[in-house]
């Protein structure tokens, strides 16, 4: 902010302003510092100065006497007073009061006379340079910004306007509107004819442009140079725009843009060149198709017009009318022709002479009104095209600037002035009136509730009539009455004046008002002096307006019309007025009468139609009010009279605007038709209506002709709408049907009828023609599909009607017809999923409502609707399914009662123990909802999208509450999320589980409920059941010690409630009737588990064992030699899994030292299995129905070449291996059993054997045929290696020996024959720790699991590789893969056995005091894997990790106190209960390499009496813990 008390500011300011010659700025910055300062002596000094150069000698005397009271030897004031006392004498006298206080030393001192000079001399200099300023420089006059390039009155008019614009738009300072314009350039017209452009004036009759100009206007000064430049340039600009103008107008409805025209530059020789590529460019037009011809074959020869009855038409006289009117509209233009061509040739005089007169002007405002007083002169002869607009435009921007029209009342001014204003605003005011009416024919709609009588004013603008308009009509009638302002054009102005206020009442609306202007007009042209006026041959005087578009002549006869019209548009008025109150049948009677029925006068009917403008909302009206009433029989016939004359009206007029109304109306009436015909079918039947169906057959035929005539570039209005074709099949149809009823009261008839091959009928080959051919010009979906959609419920019914026979004779021609129907309109099938058949329409598709969705479903279902169990294929395929989705969108909602998805979530929840049932008075569902909903929900399900199935099956269970498949195949659904949450291995997914099992085993519940016979649900609600069973006890062995006791108590219960409801569900299991036996197996095996979870008597649970394998046996299981991980033979894991578990259970019991246990019992179970078929390799022959019963149950042995699962296939390198991840392991598994189980509904093959004989013969075979022989030698050595057991129980120290190496020689045969079965080298392990040579059996142990440098194969106690053998540096559990059995390896028992493995590895790293391979194990451990890489889970993971870690420390401290004979104890400080990051990279150590034996740790135990030795390793164990402190620290550096 500036300080207003700063006098040095104020200083400055002066000082700045004087540099500025702001002489009254100085003065008062001076004033104003010594207002704050009057001591400061500068701007005293300089205020002297600058109040002389004002002249204000007063002022400055008061400042000189103030500056000599402080100096009285101040030149300046000394010299500057005697000068103003010398040019003002008087001054001297009246200020000598003034200077009494000075020192009287003031009027003697003398001055230098140099010094007095420059003080003078400086202040003159001041005041010149101030006068300097005030005087303005001589500007020059303004020039036209748009040169006048032809003397015509249009060009002259744009001129004008584009010089009002600029003027008006320019940037400031802008020039007034009242500067005079320089027209000297337009003085001689030869010289003008030299500088015009050579493109002739047709090419300017576009509307004008407005050129964007300079911010400055063009001045005489400019060069003439410039000057042609400009002109040159604007010519082009305007010669363009004119050619882009006509292009736009001529293809306003053409869907294709404006082209540019080449220029004339380019019409040279180049421009012929035509590169051959391009010739054929355009398609080749489609072959003109004769309808008319085409569709009188589908009519029944009774509907065909005969010659005779053309001549009846009540409408041939029409066209006579029109012809006749034509000829007069031409005869009536050749008279005015002549006239525009005598303006035309005076023209450019007149032009010129106007520019002559108005030289001398008072700017752009003068010139625009003179410009319209000259042109109005010349309103009575035809101007040429576009002055109309031009003239409109002027003026309407000259009436913004004019104060009025002159009072021809007052006579202010000269009478000829008046009467020039006076017609010039009559004239411009009938244009506009013009303007206004052809906007209200434009914008009048055929709508029987938006006729005329609603019309409002709103349509032509907000601020309509405009500011001025009432207030010149009212001067206009002054001057009317003004007769001695007019010599000869008197009566012609006045009859216009009230032409004009009569029309513009009229459109108003104030009828009564418009009526007396029209009997005024009528007196006047009726008149004596009118009757003096008129021409010869005439009746009365004629006023003919050749500019205006409507009612341009003005008569006695054409006001009689506008009377009649008014009259008319009063009696629509009241019809409209008595439709909108509901008196229907008074609209009738009164329209009734105006339509050509019989005994109705043809000549006044072709009088009224000809004449009145509102017909078409009388017709629209009248069809309403009969729709409105229910009347169809009437509406059917008042209609197709309607139509009939709508259509000679669309064929007889040549107006787009008035033919684009018929071509609505005829629209309308067309809905009317078909709305009668489709709501009472016997309007058809009355014998009269004959001859008015041959007429409308016949309109019909044309209708269609004339719009399928047209071009897609036409821009000629038509008939667009499709009902034509559904009229017409509806009547082909009656005929057709009578036809039928007909013959068949005939019996002869019939049984011709019968006996030939029916064709397809003529109604239906009538839609195929139409959808065929309306479908290539992408047209078929018209009228937002109409034909097509009534196309479809014609072939529905058609279909429908012949289900009930045994054959169709054309089902698969309406069927193709069908589904081209349904992809034209839907889209359905896609793309790239529809059939050959289907063609490509490229049309826009229609919205999809309920009932078209309706008929859809019914055609596309499934025939059977699928089950929860049932195969894949047998559900919808994916373009139904979003098909589906898209119908279930549009469901209809009712008020009624429903049951609520809430209500279904509660009792799924288990918040509401009532099972959900309809609630009463719930309405009936909708045949497709029973099996919407459904039909989604199974094809997500089959998809594996649980989320949509689930949403989907409850949608359904609303609908149906009691429909088993759904809350069977929902409870599948989200078991399948508890499973899969079991499979990752996170511990954040443990928490929800409990959550997600109370919806599932509800589920199951229920479906229970609705069906207890379903052997598949009770079966998958026994393995939920356990499955959650099996995870509650892993989580008591995980958390027991952590958890409250009051959690551990709940955890029981749930543990032993799941486990009791699995052993109830597989007993109810075992009471269903299955299909068969193919999962009694399961059953078995599944209660044997259970059994022994429950720690039932041992001879239970292994007779289930046993039972499972008799049944496996009996569904003919596979046992190859070695099975295929990837495509296992049937059953033959399940087999293996059985055969296994038999034994584990086994080996628990002689671990556990089972109290109750009979080895008798024991032995004879085992003695079984070793001697079973498994065990021996026999399978279980299962021949072709054509064998010998007797066969069936012949054993037989698998040969090594029988079967492409002898050989197991190992990978070649470690890369192989590891690309079998887990996540393709776990992909490989199914989620559901009952799923993929097509394998086993599949028949069994026949087994194909060897027929090879063998070298050594054994007398049991000889008796078998040869196709059983096999290699007797070689696998009998197989047999026994895995078979050989003692015949009776052993005694002593060998009956405890036997049990475990009968169980160890089971786990091996497993492993040879699965190496992939890490549960047998599990147990495996179990067996060696129970030897009783512990060093031995330790390695044994330890190579089982590690495997071997040596090949297994060559070690006796290696019944395979080991089971980490194929580890890698990245991934320890590399090449151990799941069990691909979903009934084997159920979800987290993976996990739960890796973890089991890895306790015993380092037990047994422990104790063989390998601290190499535990740290190894430990930082391998400490990594956290990808997703889906997941072998244990991450808490069982790091608890393992740390508990290697602490082995590690603790073999290393033992070892050295081993070697000092010092007890060594570490500080529990150095292992705080955290996870390790160390991260051990490197060479791979040698127990990670297959060729190099492992180093042990013994090394470091080895007695070496030489101290540096024990230095050593007392370093190593300083070293690691070292390390260990670093990796603990290691997280602190970032």
């Amino acid at each position: 902010m500036l300080d207003s008390s700063d006098v040095n500011l104020w200083y400055k300011i002066g000082r700045l302003a004087l540099r500025l010659v702001r002489i009254p700025l100085a003065r008062h910055a001076f004033e104003e510092g010594l207002q704050c300062n009057s001591d400061h002596w500068p701007c005293l000094d300089n205020l002297i100065t600058v109040l002389y150069t004002l002249s204000d000698y007063t002022t400055c005397l008061y400042f000189i006497c103030k500056a000599l009271e402080k100096d009285c030897r101040y030149n300046k004031g000394l010299v500057l007073k005697e000068k103003i006392f010398h040019e003002q004498p008087c001054l001297r006298k009246d200020s000598f009061h003034m200077f009494l206080k000075c020192d009287m030393s003031i009027h003697e001192v003398d001055v230098n006379e140099e010094e007095a000079k420059n003080i003078v001399e400086e202040a003159m200099d001041l005041r010149r340079k101030k006068q300097a300023l005030t005087i303005r420089k001589s500007e020059p006059d303004l020039q036209l910004v748009q040169p006048i390039y032809y003397f015509a009155w249009k060009c002259l008019g744009e001129s004008l306007l584009n010089m009002y614009c600029h003027l008006t738009t320019c940037e400031p300072p802008r020039p007034s509107l009242g500067k005079r314009i320089d027209l000297t350039e337009y003085k001689d017209l030869a010289l003008h004819h030299q500088q015009a452009p050579s493109s002739s004036p047709t090419d300017l009759t576009a509307d004008p442009i407005i050129i964007s100009t300079p911010p400055t206007p063009v001045s005489v000064t400019d060069t003439p140079l410039v000057l042609s430049t400009a002109t040159s340039t604007v010519s082009h600009i305007i010669t363009d725009s004119s050619i882009v103008q006509a292009d736009l107008s001529s293809g306003d409805k053409s869907k294709k843009g404006v082209k540019r025209k080449r220029i004339c530059e380019d019409a040279g020789e180049t421009a012929k060149r035509r590169s051959a590529r391009v010739r054929n460019t355009k398609c080749k037009k489609e072959e003109r198709i004769d309808f008319q011809e085409l569709l009188l074959k589908f009519l029944p020869s009774r509907l065909r017009k005969s010659d005779s009855e053309e001549e009846e038409d009540p409408f041939c006289s029409f066209e006579l009318q029109s012809e006749m009117k034509t000829e007069g509209c031409v005869h009536a233009g050749n008279n005015m022709s002549f006239e525009s061509t005598t303006f035309m040739e005076s023209e450019k005089q007149d032009v010129h002479q106007f520019l002559l007169d108005n030289m001398e002007n008072g700017g752009i405002l003068e010139l625009m009104m003179r410009y319209l007083k000259a042109v109005a002169q010349k309103f009575l002869v035809k101007w040429p095209p576009g002055l109309t607009d031009v003239v409109l435009r002027i003026h309407s921007n000259w009436r913004k600037h004019s104060s009025g029209l002159p009072n021809p009342l007052l006579r202010d001014c000269k009478d000829q002035h008046i009467r020039d204003m006076m017609v010039m605003s009559v004239t411009c005011m009938e244009l506009q009136l013009d303007q206004w009416l052809l906007t209200k024919m434009k914008s009048s709609t055929v709508s029987p509730r938006k006729c005329p009588a609603g019309f409002t004013m709103e349509y032509f603008g907000p601020d309509f009539p405009g500011t001025h308009f009432l207030e010149d009509q009212m001067m206009m009638s002054f001057a009317a009455s003004q007769r001695d302002l007019f010599t000869d054009g008197w009566l012609n102005y006045i009859v216009r004046v009230y032409w004009l206020k009569a029309r513009f009442l009229s459109l108003q609306g104030d009828m009564e008002q418009a009526l007396e202007n029209f009997d005024i007009c009528t007196d006047l042209l009726q008149s004596s002096e009118a009757a003096q006026n008129k021409i010869e041959g005439e009746e009365s005087w004629v006023i003919r307006l050749p500019n205006l578009q409507l009612d341009s002549v003005v008569s006695v006869e054409e006001i009689e019309n506008s009377l009649k019209s008014l009259e008319r548009c009063q009696s629509l008025e009241e019809i409209q007025r008595l439709y909108d109150t509901g008196e229907f049948t008074s609209v009738v009677k009164l329209l009734r009468p105006t339509l050509c029925l019989s005994g109705y006068s043809r000549a006044k009917h072709l009088d009224f139609i000809t004449s009145a403008p509102e017909r078409p909302e009388q017709l629209l009206l009248m069809q309403d009010s009969l729709l409105k009433l229910e009347d169809f029989r009437q509406c059917f016939e008042c209609s197709e009279v309607a139509l009939h004359e709508s259509i000679q009206q669309m064929i007889n007029l040549t107006s787009a605007t008035a033919k684009e109304e018929w071509v609505a109306t005829a629209t309308q009436l067309l809905k009317g038709i078909n709305l009668s015909l489709s709501s009472d079918s016997n309007i058809l039947r009355e014998s009269s209506a004959t001859p008015r169906l041959i007429r409308l057959c016949n309109n019909l035929i044309q209708v269609i002709d004339c719009s399928m005539a047209l071009q897609e570039e036409s821009r000629e209005p038509s008939v667009s709408s499709v009902l034509p074709w559904i009229i017409l099949h509806r009547i082909i149809k009656y005929e057709e049907d009578a036809f039928r009823s007909m013959c068949l009261q005939h019996n002869s008839d019939t049984k011709k009828a019968e006996s030939t091959t029916p064709m397809l009928p003529s109604s239906l080959m009538l839609l195929n023609t139409a959808h065929e051919y309306l479908g290539r010009r992408s047209w078929c979906c018209n009228s937002n599909g109409a034909l097509l959609k009534f196309y479809v419920r014609v072939l529905q019914k058609e279909l429908a009607a012949s289900t009930t026979e045994d054959t169709h004779p054309y089902k698969e021609e309406l069927e193709t017809a069908l589904e081209q129907c349904f992809y034209c309109l839907y889209g359905y099938p896609s793309k790239k999923s529809k059939a050959r058949y289907l063609e490509e329409h490229s049309v826009q598709q229609v919205e999809l409502l309920w009932e078209d969705a309706v008929i859809m479903f019914e055609y596309f279902k499934p025939k059977t609707v699928p089950e929860f169990d049932s195969y894949k294929t047998s559900t919808v395929s994916a373009d139904l399914a979003n098909l589906l989705k898209k119908m279930a969108t549009i469901v209809p909602q009712s008020d009624k009662p429903k049951l609520s998805i809430e209500n279904v979530s509660a009792y799924i929840e288990g918040t509401n123990n009532k099972a959900p049932m309809l609630p009463e008075g719930a309405e009936v569902s909708l045949p497709v909802l029973n099996e919407l909903y459904y039909l989604l929900a199974d094809y997500h399900f089959k998809n594996k999208e649980q989320s949509k199935a689930i949403k989907f099956y409850m949608h359904d269970i609303c609908i149906c509450p009691n429909r088993f498949d759904s809350w069977a195949g929902m409870a599948l659904a989200r078991a399948s999320r508890i499973q899969d949450k079991l499979n990752l291995n996170e511990l954040k997914n443990d928490g929800p589980i409990w959550k997600l099992a109370t919806p599932v085993l509800n589920c199951f519940k229920r479906a229970l409920e609705i069906d207890t016979s379903n052997l598949s649900l009770w079966i998958e609600y026994g393995s939920m059941s356990y499955t959650l069973h099996s995870f509650a006890s892993r989580q008591l062995k995980q958390s027991q010690k952590e958890l409250p006791p009051d959690i551990v108590t709940q955890f029981k219960e749930r543990r032993d409630s799941m486990l009791e409801t699995a052993k109830q569900c597989f007993t109810s299991a075992s009471r269903c009737e299955g299909d068969g036996d193919e999962e009694e197996w399961l059953i078995h095996y599944m209660l044997g588990k259970i059994s022994e979870k429950q720690k039932v008597a041992p001879e239970l649970y292994l007779q289930h064992y046993k039972q499972a394998g008799h049944y496996l046996h009996e569904e003919a299981a596979r046992y190859p030699k070695k099975i295929h991980y990837h495509n296992p033979p049937d059953l033959a894991m399940e087999a293996l899994e059985v055969y296994f578990r038999l034994h584990a259970s086994v080996l628990k019991l002689l671990e556990n030292n089972y109290q109750g246990l009979d080895a008798k019992t024991l032995f004879t179970f085992m003695k079984e299995a070793s001697e079973g078929p498994f065990a021996r390799g026999e399978e279980k022959h299962t021949p072709k129905v054509t064998e010998k019963r007797s066969q069936d149950s012949m054993p037989v042995i698998l040969s090594d070449s029988s079967s492409t699962q002898d050989t197991f296939t190992e990978p070649a390198t470690s890369q192989d291996s590891t690309k079998r991840l887990f996540s393709e392991k776990k992909s490989t598994v199914p989620t559901h059993h009952f799923i993929n189980r097509e394998a086993r509904h599949q028949p069994r093959q026949r087994v194909k054997w060897n027929p090879e004989p063998s070298p050594t013969a054994v007398p049991a075979v000889k008796a078998l045929p040869l196709l059983y022989k096999w290699e007797i030698l070689g696998k009998s050595r197989f047999c026994r290696r895995y078979s050989e057991y003692p015949q009776s129980l052993p005694e002593g120290r060998e009956a405890t020996q036997s049990p475990y190496r009968a169980v160890y020689n089971s786990f091996k045969l497993c492993l040879s024959r699965f190496p992939q079965h890490y549960r047998a080298c599990t147990f495996s392990f179990s067996v060696y720790s129970q030897q009783h040579s512990p060093g031995e059996n330790l390695q044994w142990a330890r190579d089982v699991l590690l495997g071997s440098c040596i090949p297994w194969q060559q070690l006796k106690h290696m019944p395979a590789q080991g089971l980490f053998y194929e580890r890698n540096k990245t991934n320890f559990f590399n090449g151990i893969w799941r069990i691909p059995v979903d009934e084997i390896d159920r979800p987290g028992s993976f996990a739960s056995h890796m973890n089991r493995s890895i306790v015993l590895l380092l037990n047994v790293l422990a104790q063989l005091k390998d601290s190499n391979t535990l740290l190894k194990l430990s930082c391998m451990l400490q990594r956290t894997p990808d997703q889906g890489k997941k072998y244990l889970r991450d808490v069982d993971r790091q608890v393992l990790a740390q508990r290697a870690f602490i082995l590690t420390v603790k073999v290393l401290e033992d070892t050295l106190s081993e070697l000092t004979g010092d007890p060594y104890t570490s500080d529990p400080s150095l292992f705080p209960p955290v996870s390790m990051t160390t991260d051990v990279s490197g060479r791979p150590a040698s127990e990670d390499r297959k060729d190099v034996p492992p180093r042990k740790s013994s090394v470091l135990c080895e007695v070496l009496p030489n101290s540096h030795q024990r230095s050593q390793l007392h370093l190593q164990l300083l070293l690691f813990y070292h390390q260990r402190g670093v990796s603990l620290r290691r997280p602190n550096r970032n």
